[in-house]
């Protein structure tokens, strides 16, 4: 199909505009520049600075993508030893050294080494489900779904140093720069942690199921799955 004028009308008037093709951009182009084969029911991506990272939900692995050549250059095995099929992959964090993976049906998190593209540690003493990864620039965080907490990873040991009991089914999470944000899905708030002494300092009310949470430099966002509206939460306020 080729275009040689366009036409506009408005009342009386008539405006005719011969086209130059050059300048045209093609109006189907409304699709993915390219689609990328992984494994079963992918989840969350998280990026290393120089590739994609996939967490493939009932699939043993996660995908590793060549962001330049759109190809999946490794499959990690993230399956616990004597475990493998009750892996279970969910949320994901890059802590600039190590790509972390929440594994919520076995109630663990493995560290993935980047360069080798191999699981170098299994933490322990998480809680039911976890589900969503946060960094702070220190530590991972950890939203456990079933046991309504959030645990903190010492990224150097591989521990868990704090358990923080939030509200309902923590689901989602950001860092703000100073405190790290939970969404509790089943309790329809927004628990605020201090970092620095492990504790919920604030309780905010949102929508109903909140789960996907972004911060623009001032506000928090937070998606409400079932209210069909975003809340937007200001960090400055002294919430209680």
């Amino acid at each position: 199909m080729s275009i040689k004028e366009i036409h506009w009308t408005r009342g009386d008037v008539e405006l005719i505009l011969d086209v130059d093709p050059k300048a045209l951009v093609p109006l189907l182009r409304q699709t993915a520049l390219d689609c990328i084969l992984v494994g079963d029911s992918p989840w969350a991506v998280a990026f290393d600075g120089a590739f994609m990272w996939v967490t493939n939900g009932v699939s043993n692995f996660m995908s590793k993508i060549d962001i330049a050549t759109n190809t999946v250059v490794a499959k990690v095995d993230i399956s616990p030893p004597g475990r493998a099929a009750e892996s279970n992959s969910a949320g994901v964090a890059f802590d600039g050294t190590f790509i972390w993976v929440a594994m919520g049906n076995i109630h663990t998190v493995c560290k993935i080494d980047i360069a080798a593209n191999m699981v170098v540690a299994w933490v322990v003493g998480l809680g039911l489900n976890p589900s969503h990864l946060v960094f702070d620039g220190a530590f991972i965080w950890v939203a456990n779904y079933g046991s309504n907490t959030v645990c903190k990873i010492d990224i150097a040991t591989s521990n868990v140093v704090a358990t923080v009991t939030v509200g309902d089914g923590p689901q989602g999470g950001v860092f703000d720069g100073a405190f790290i944000w939970v969404a509790n899905y089943g309790g329809n708030t927004v628990s605020k942690i201090n970092i620095a002494t492990n504790a919920v300092v604030a309780t905010v009310g949102v929508g109903t199921n909140p789960i996907g949470m972004a911060f623009d430099g001032e506000f928090i966002w937070v998606a409400n799955g079932i209210s069909h509206m975003v809340s937007k939460i200001p960090t400055f306020a002294n919430y209680r």
